[in-house]
């Protein structure tokens, strides 16, 4: 009598491999990259046992599939915690990029820039937008930065034109005999230099 492919055996044999296949499942780590493609090697690594009867066959379908399934959730269960996370830091840096203590606020940027890398990357599509977010806050701060030392620049020029003038008078009022008169426009130009702004050190 020929034997049952579904029974005895060789059946066992073939619910003992296909267990053994939804086992992997566990020791995989749900942000190894290609996820989908690990799985679906699994997948076919099962099917590829052979059947062991069609009440076998669903069960162990639908241990596999629900293995699955908590794989992909809690890889994006761990995605979503990076995500907050990042947008955490942007939420600093977003504060940060309005700051006009651009020293301590770009050390402070830096900081953040590195505390992202120490975040793993989730998904693409997450990825893309909370790196413009961040980025676009990094870069309002070295703007503004770079246009209030341009605008500093020009009135340290200003102040130093002025202030030149002043001390032109103020020589030329040096060769004066008539010392009251000058004694009093000294005065003026003393208060006009202490009106006017600082030019550079």
């Amino acid at each position: 009598m020929k034997p049952d492919a579904y029974t005895g055996e060789a059946r066992l044999g073939r619910i003992r491999d296909k267990e053994a296949v939804i086992n992997e499942l566990s020791y995989i780590d749900p942000m190894t990259p290609s996820l989908g493609e690990t799985v679906k090697k699994l997948r076919d690594k099962l099917y590829a046992c052979g059947s062991c009867g069609h009440d076998d066959n669903i069960r162990l379908k639908n241990e596999f599939e629900s293995a699955a399934d908590r794989l992909f959730k809690e890889r994006d269960r761990i995605r979503e915690e990076y995500k907050r996370q990042k947008e955490g830091i942007i939420l600093e840096a977003e504060r940060l990029s309005y700051s006009t203590d651009y020293k301590s606020a770009k050390d402070q940027m830096q900081s953040l820039r590195e505390r992202w890398k120490q975040i793993p990357r989730g998904a693409k599509a997450d990825e893309d937008v909370l790196w413009f977010r961040f980025k676009q806050a990094s870069d309002r701060l070295y703007e503004n930065a770079k246009n209030d030392y341009e605008v500093r620049k020009r009135k340290q020029a200003d102040a130093k034109y002025k202030k030149e003038f002043l001390v032109r008078q103020a020589e030329s009022l040096s060769y004066s005999t008539d010392f009251k008169n000058a004694k009093d426009q000294m005065k003026h130009l003393n208060e006009q230099w202490k009106q006017a702004p600082r030019a550079s050190k």
